[in-house]
Protein backbone atom coordinates (compact mmCIF):
# COMPACT_ATOMS: atom_id res chain seq x y z
CA UNK A 1 0.00 0.00 0.00
CA UNK A 2 2.83 2.36 0.98
CA UNK A 3 4.54 1.93 -2.48
CA UNK A 4 1.28 2.39 -4.38
CA UNK A 5 1.02 5.20 -2.77
CA UNK A 6 4.45 6.66 -3.52
CA UNK A 7 4.15 5.92 -7.06
CA UNK A 8 0.91 7.84 -7.23
CA UNK A 9 2.64 11.13 -5.55
CA UNK A 10 0.02 11.06 -2.93
CA UNK A 11 3.27 10.87 0.08
CA UNK A 12 4.74 13.78 1.15
CA UNK A 13 8.25 14.36 0.54
CA UNK A 14 10.79 15.53 3.39
CA UNK A 15 13.63 17.60 2.18
CA UNK A 16 16.73 16.45 2.86
CA UNK A 17 19.17 19.94 3.44
CA UNK A 18 22.63 20.14 1.43
CA UNK A 19 25.68 19.71 2.87
CA UNK A 20 26.61 23.66 2.62
CA UNK A 21 22.86 24.06 4.71
CA UNK A 22 23.94 21.69 6.98
CA UNK A 23 27.61 23.30 7.66
CA UNK A 24 25.38 26.69 8.26
CA UNK A 25 23.19 25.35 11.25
CA UNK A 26 26.02 23.47 12.96
CA UNK A 27 28.09 26.16 12.82
CA UNK A 28 25.56 28.43 14.30
CA UNK A 29 24.57 26.20 16.89
CA UNK A 30 27.35 26.11 17.60
CA UNK A 31 28.30 29.46 18.83
CA UNK A 32 25.20 29.89 20.38
CA UNK A 33 26.09 26.86 22.93
CA UNK A 34 29.97 28.05 23.88
CA UNK A 35 27.45 31.60 24.79
CA UNK A 36 25.00 30.00 26.79
CA UNK A 37 28.46 28.02 28.66
CA UNK A 38 30.14 31.73 29.15
CA UNK A 39 26.95 32.44 30.76
CA UNK A 40 26.59 29.89 32.82
CA UNK A 41 30.34 30.51 34.11
CA UNK A 42 29.58 34.16 35.15
CA UNK A 43 26.19 33.18 36.61
CA UNK A 44 28.20 30.62 39.13
CA UNK A 45 31.21 33.66 39.71
CA UNK A 46 28.27 36.63 40.60
CA UNK A 47 26.79 33.97 42.83
CA UNK A 48 30.05 33.47 45.00
CA UNK A 49 30.04 36.93 45.58
CA UNK A 50 26.31 37.10 46.74
CA UNK A 51 26.82 34.31 48.74
CA UNK A 52 29.54 36.33 50.63
CA UNK A 53 27.88 40.01 50.67
CA UNK A 54 30.89 41.03 48.15
CA UNK A 55 30.03 44.49 46.62
CA UNK A 56 31.52 44.92 43.53
CA UNK A 57 33.48 48.12 43.08
CA UNK A 58 33.86 48.28 38.94
CA UNK A 59 30.68 48.53 36.61
CA UNK A 60 31.80 45.03 34.29
CA UNK A 61 33.19 42.36 36.42
CA UNK A 62 34.63 40.37 33.30
CA UNK A 63 36.75 43.33 32.03
CA UNK A 64 40.47 43.60 32.80
CA UNK A 65 39.87 45.81 36.18
CA UNK A 66 36.69 43.13 37.34
CA UNK A 67 39.16 40.20 36.74
CA UNK A 68 41.68 41.54 39.04
CA UNK A 69 38.75 42.45 41.31
CA UNK A 70 38.00 38.45 41.47
CA UNK A 71 41.19 37.35 41.56
CA UNK A 72 41.56 39.03 45.03
CA UNK A 73 38.18 38.97 46.49
CA UNK A 74 37.78 38.42 50.24
CA UNK A 75 36.11 35.06 50.31
CA UNK A 76 37.13 32.20 51.81
CA UNK A 77 39.95 29.84 50.02
CA UNK A 78 37.41 27.35 48.38
CA UNK A 79 35.67 29.80 46.77
CA UNK A 80 39.26 31.38 45.62
CA UNK A 81 39.69 28.08 43.83
CA UNK A 82 36.67 27.69 42.26
CA UNK A 83 36.72 31.70 41.14
CA UNK A 84 40.52 30.98 39.73
CA UNK A 85 39.04 27.47 37.58
CA UNK A 86 35.94 29.38 36.53
CA UNK A 87 38.25 32.22 35.19
CA UNK A 88 40.46 30.02 33.40
CA UNK A 89 37.72 27.88 31.74
CA UNK A 90 36.18 31.21 30.70
CA UNK A 91 38.82 32.44 29.14
CA UNK A 92 38.97 29.06 27.27
CA UNK A 93 35.80 29.38 25.81
CA UNK A 94 36.07 32.87 25.02
CA UNK A 95 38.68 32.01 22.77
CA UNK A 96 36.88 29.50 21.24
CA UNK A 97 34.02 31.46 20.38
CA UNK A 98 36.19 33.96 19.21
CA UNK A 99 37.57 31.23 16.58
CA UNK A 100 34.09 30.04 15.99
CA UNK A 101 32.74 33.99 15.42
CA UNK A 102 35.65 34.09 12.54
CA UNK A 103 34.45 31.01 11.16
CA UNK A 104 30.67 32.41 10.64
CA UNK A 105 32.12 35.74 9.71
CA UNK A 106 33.82 33.87 6.68
CA UNK A 107 31.34 31.78 6.03
CA UNK A 108 28.77 35.03 5.41
CA UNK A 109 31.69 36.91 3.27
CA UNK A 110 31.48 34.62 0.76
CA UNK A 111 27.46 33.81 0.83
CA UNK A 112 26.17 37.24 -0.30
CA UNK A 113 22.38 36.71 1.05
CA UNK A 114 24.24 36.74 4.36
CA UNK A 115 25.41 40.11 3.48
CA UNK A 116 22.03 40.94 1.88
CA UNK A 117 20.23 39.88 5.26
CA UNK A 118 22.92 42.26 6.84
CA UNK A 119 21.20 45.34 5.87
CA UNK A 120 18.39 44.98 8.15
CA UNK A 121 19.44 46.98 11.61
CA UNK A 122 19.69 44.03 14.25
CA UNK A 123 21.01 41.50 11.54
CA UNK A 124 24.86 40.73 12.00
CA UNK A 125 26.72 37.74 10.16
CA UNK A 126 26.12 35.42 12.88
CA UNK A 127 22.75 36.34 12.82
CA UNK A 128 22.39 36.03 9.19
CA UNK A 129 24.39 32.53 9.14
CA UNK A 130 21.68 31.10 11.44
CA UNK A 131 18.57 32.02 9.85
CA UNK A 132 20.13 31.23 6.46
CA UNK A 133 20.85 28.02 7.69
CA UNK A 134 17.30 27.51 9.11
CA UNK A 135 15.57 28.46 5.97
CA UNK A 136 17.68 26.38 3.74
CA UNK A 137 16.15 27.03 0.33
CA UNK A 138 13.77 30.02 -0.18
CA UNK A 139 11.76 28.19 -2.53
CA UNK A 140 10.64 25.84 -0.42
CA UNK A 141 8.11 28.76 0.76
CA UNK A 142 5.82 29.71 -1.85
CA UNK A 143 4.85 32.65 0.68
CA UNK A 144 5.64 34.43 3.76
CA UNK A 145 2.97 32.88 6.20
CA UNK A 146 4.49 29.35 5.43
CA UNK A 147 8.47 30.25 6.45
CA UNK A 148 6.04 32.38 9.72
CA UNK A 149 5.02 28.91 10.49
CA UNK A 150 8.41 26.89 9.92
CA UNK A 151 9.97 29.47 12.91
CA UNK A 152 6.65 28.77 14.89
CA UNK A 153 6.18 32.59 15.30
CA UNK A 154 2.02 32.43 13.75
CA UNK A 155 -0.48 32.43 16.57
CA UNK A 156 -2.45 29.60 17.55
CA UNK A 157 -6.08 29.58 16.68
CA UNK A 158 -9.18 28.02 18.32
CA UNK A 159 -12.68 27.83 16.78
CA UNK A 160 -15.54 26.80 17.95
CA UNK A 161 -18.99 27.44 15.89
CA UNK A 162 -19.06 31.02 14.81
CA UNK A 163 -16.39 31.99 17.66
CA UNK A 164 -12.27 32.63 16.78
CA UNK A 165 -9.56 33.21 19.30
CA UNK A 166 -6.09 33.62 18.81
CA UNK A 167 -3.61 33.06 21.76
CA UNK A 168 -0.08 33.14 22.16
CA UNK A 169 2.39 31.89 19.26
CA UNK A 170 2.99 28.08 18.27
CA UNK A 171 6.59 28.01 19.48
CA UNK A 172 6.90 24.99 16.79
CA UNK A 173 9.59 24.63 14.31
CA UNK A 174 13.02 26.09 14.68
CA UNK A 175 13.60 27.34 18.01
CA UNK A 176 17.22 28.65 17.29
CA UNK A 177 16.46 31.02 14.75
CA UNK A 178 12.99 31.99 16.60
CA UNK A 179 15.60 33.02 19.27
CA UNK A 180 17.70 35.00 16.18
CA UNK A 181 14.74 36.50 15.02
CA UNK A 182 13.11 37.78 18.52
CA UNK A 183 16.89 38.94 19.40
CA UNK A 184 17.25 40.63 15.96
CA UNK A 185 13.61 42.64 16.27
CA UNK A 186 14.83 44.64 19.43
CA UNK A 187 17.46 46.25 17.41
CA UNK A 188 15.35 46.31 14.44
CA UNK A 189 12.46 48.57 15.89
CA UNK A 190 14.85 50.70 17.04
CA UNK A 191 15.77 53.10 13.84
CA UNK A 192 12.84 55.07 12.12
CA UNK A 193 10.54 53.13 9.08
CA UNK A 194 7.37 51.47 9.10
CA UNK A 195 8.41 48.14 11.63
CA UNK A 196 9.30 50.90 14.47
CA UNK A 197 5.99 52.10 13.88
CA UNK A 198 3.92 48.63 13.66
CA UNK A 199 6.24 48.08 17.25
CA UNK A 200 4.77 51.09 18.72
CA UNK A 201 1.49 50.06 17.85
CA UNK A 202 1.06 46.75 18.76
CA UNK A 203 2.82 48.15 22.01
CA UNK A 204 0.20 50.80 22.94
CA UNK A 205 -2.32 47.95 22.69
CA UNK A 206 -0.48 44.71 24.14
CA UNK A 207 2.65 46.04 25.80
CA UNK A 208 6.53 45.34 25.15
CA UNK A 209 6.82 41.82 24.90
CA UNK A 210 4.26 41.02 22.50
CA UNK A 211 5.02 43.25 20.20
CA UNK A 212 8.48 42.30 19.77
CA UNK A 213 7.44 38.97 19.28
CA UNK A 214 5.08 40.56 17.00
CA UNK A 215 7.94 42.53 14.98
CA UNK A 216 9.65 38.97 14.69
CA UNK A 217 6.96 37.67 12.50
CA UNK A 218 7.01 41.17 10.51
CA UNK A 219 10.73 40.43 10.31
CA UNK A 220 10.31 36.97 8.68
CA UNK A 221 7.88 38.22 6.09
CA UNK A 222 10.63 40.99 5.12
CA UNK A 223 13.06 38.26 4.99
CA UNK A 224 10.91 35.93 2.54
CA UNK A 225 10.47 39.26 0.60
CA UNK A 226 14.15 39.89 0.08
CA UNK A 227 15.60 36.63 -0.02
CA UNK A 228 12.85 36.01 -2.75
CA UNK A 229 13.45 39.51 -4.47
CA UNK A 230 17.19 39.73 -3.75
CA UNK A 231 17.01 43.29 -3.06
CA UNK A 232 18.00 45.14 -0.01
CA UNK A 233 15.87 46.04 3.00
CA UNK A 234 14.68 49.73 1.73
CA UNK A 235 15.33 51.29 4.97
CA UNK A 236 18.38 50.29 5.88
CA UNK A 237 20.16 53.29 7.72
CA UNK A 238 23.67 53.24 5.51
CA UNK A 239 26.64 53.81 8.31
CA UNK A 240 25.07 50.74 10.06
CA UNK A 241 25.33 48.67 7.04
CA UNK A 242 28.65 50.05 6.35
CA UNK A 243 30.10 49.41 9.56
CA UNK A 244 28.84 45.58 9.68
CA UNK A 245 30.32 44.85 6.65
CA UNK A 246 33.31 46.54 7.16
CA UNK A 247 33.63 44.30 10.67
CA UNK A 248 32.50 41.09 9.02
CA UNK A 249 35.22 41.83 6.26
CA UNK A 250 37.93 42.83 8.83
CA UNK A 251 36.94 38.99 11.14
CA UNK A 252 36.83 37.32 8.03
CA UNK A 253 40.27 38.30 6.52
CA UNK A 254 41.99 40.47 9.26
CA UNK A 255 41.89 43.49 6.46
CA UNK A 256 40.69 46.39 7.60
CA UNK A 257 38.76 48.45 4.77
CA UNK A 258 40.41 51.71 3.97
CA UNK A 259 37.95 54.62 4.22
CA UNK A 260 38.06 58.27 3.28
CA UNK A 261 38.94 59.72 -0.21
CA UNK A 262 40.69 57.49 -2.04
CA UNK A 263 44.30 57.64 -3.31
CA UNK A 264 44.88 60.70 -6.17
CA UNK A 265 41.80 62.41 -5.57
CA UNK A 266 42.22 65.89 -6.71
CA UNK A 267 41.59 68.01 -3.57
CA UNK A 268 38.39 70.46 -3.62
CA UNK A 269 38.31 73.67 -4.96
CA UNK A 270 37.74 74.95 -1.58
CA UNK A 271 40.34 73.10 0.14
CA UNK A 272 42.10 75.74 2.74
CA UNK A 273 39.20 78.40 2.48
CA UNK A 274 37.04 77.39 5.72
CA UNK A 275 34.03 76.46 3.59
CA UNK A 276 33.17 72.78 4.27
CA UNK A 277 33.53 70.29 1.43
CA UNK A 278 31.33 67.26 3.07
CA UNK A 279 27.54 67.27 3.47
CA UNK A 280 26.71 68.31 7.15
CA UNK A 281 25.55 65.06 9.16
CA UNK A 282 21.82 66.28 9.92
CA UNK A 283 21.07 67.67 6.57
CA UNK A 284 22.35 64.54 4.94
CA UNK A 285 20.30 62.30 7.48
CA UNK A 286 17.31 64.32 6.71
CA UNK A 287 17.88 64.12 3.24
CA UNK A 288 17.58 60.45 3.64
CA UNK A 289 14.91 60.28 5.54
CA UNK A 290 12.89 62.62 2.49
CA UNK A 291 13.46 59.79 0.31
CA UNK A 292 12.75 57.04 2.08
CA UNK A 293 9.25 58.69 3.18
CA UNK A 294 8.70 59.42 -1.07
CA UNK A 295 9.73 55.80 -1.71
CA UNK A 296 7.09 55.01 1.51
CA UNK A 297 4.24 56.88 -0.06
CA UNK A 298 5.06 55.55 -3.68
CA UNK A 299 4.43 51.65 -2.29
CA UNK A 300 1.32 52.72 -0.67
CA UNK A 301 -0.05 54.58 -3.68
CA UNK A 302 0.92 51.12 -5.73
CA UNK A 303 -0.90 48.70 -2.65
CA UNK A 304 -3.94 50.92 -3.44
CA UNK A 305 -3.79 50.06 -7.15
CA UNK A 306 -3.16 46.70 -7.13
CA UNK A 307 -5.59 44.09 -6.81
CA UNK A 308 -2.93 41.90 -4.09
CA UNK A 309 -0.75 43.87 -2.31
CA UNK A 310 2.23 42.60 -1.40
CA UNK A 311 2.57 41.92 2.33
CA UNK A 312 5.50 43.83 3.05
CA UNK A 313 3.48 46.74 3.48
Amino acid sequence: MLAGLARSGFLPTVWQPPQQVELLRRRSAYHQALGRQMTRIKNRLHAVLARHLVEVPVRDLFSDKGRAFLRGAEVPEDEKLQIELDLHLLETIEEARETARKELARLAHAHPRAQLLMSIPGIGYTTAIGILGAIGEIGRFSEPRKLVSYFGLNPIVHQSAQRCYTGRISKQGRCHARWLLVEAAHCAVRPAGPLRGFFLRIKARKGTNVAVVAAARKLTVIIWHMLTSGEPYRWAPERTTREKLGLMHYHATGIRRKGGVPKGTPRPAGYGTGVRSRTVRAARDKERLARAQGDYERLVKERAKSPRPPEIT
